[in-house]
């Protein structure tokens, strides 16, 4: 029998770069259609894929005030909720929400877990959300940014909603809209994000500007990014089919 040719093996022994390539999936989703006005904590929704495990959504205790959070009736996305907390229940700063320095008493704050499992690696893309003030929103802005336990302090990306938009202020009985009320917070590019094979808890900090009025909603949590098999784990596999072809080579069967 001929010999396999070096070319054959070789080209093999690139499969691991092949492996790490993939399409971008949805990690988690969270909304606030399961236990109303209780909180804070909000399991997903659905079942993560294969490599992955979420950890419910949890909400800032600064957020609560007697009626608010997910007690009150207003049309969120694809259903009947949202989170729903006044304009002086957060801070006017980055670092307000975070200690919980403002009218609220605890953390302005919404936070969640991703674990990859074992033998896989998770390549974070982006995270999505719906934002929008009440029809009283008609003065200041609102913020919010997301940081992860990765990367520490550092803001990875944010967004600022006006008055002026005028698309966010909506009544309670309006359903917001993708084009309108939905932001995407970019985390492709921060490399403490790429081939994680430990847990990561990020940290969505809403705060406001001193003049905002009204009450500010959040819906639809949801994080997305490509699971992989581990980097060392498909390095080793690599390897070891190149040395499997190597042998043969040596050594063909007559």
């Amino acid at each position: 029998m001929k010999p396999r040719s070096s070319a054959s093996y070789s080209s093999l022994l690139l499969l691991p770069l092949v492996f790490t390539s993939a399409q971008a999936a949805v990690l988690g989703f969270w909304n606030f259609e399961a236990n109303p006005g209780v909180g804070p904590n909000y399991a997903p929704v659905g079942t993560p894929p294969t490599g992955v495990t979420v950890s419910p959504l949890t909400a800032g205790s600064g957020f609560a005030d007697g009626n608010y959070g997910t007690n009150q009736g207003i049309a969120g996305v694809g259903g009947s909720r949202a989170y729903v907390f006044l304009a002086s229940n957060v801070g006017t700063t980055a670092g307000g929400a975070l200690t919980g320095a403002g009218a609220g008493t605890g953390p302005d704050t919404f936070t969640f877990t991703v674990t990859a499992g074992s033998g896989y690696a998770l390549q974070f893309s982006q995270l999505s959300l719906y934002a929008w003030g009440n029809a009283n929103f008609k003065a200041g802005t609102y913020s919010f940014f997301v940081q992860s336990s990765l990367t520490g302090s550092t803001i990875l990306d944010s967004r600022t909603i006006t008055a002026a938009e005028g698309v966010t202020a909506i009544g309670n009985t309006t359903n917001p809209t993708a084009g309108n009320n939905q932001y995407t917070l970019d985390l492709s590019a921060v490399p403490e994000l790429a081939n994680v094979t430990s847990d990561v808890t990020f940290t969505i900090g809403v705060y406001r500007s001193s003049d905002a009025a009204g009450n500010m909603r959040f819906d639809n949590f949801q994080i997305e990014g490509n699971i992989v098999p581990e980097p060392g784990g498909v390095l080793l596999g690599g390897l070891g089919i190149g040395a499997t072809l190597m042998r043969r080579k040596r050594f063909p069967k007559a």
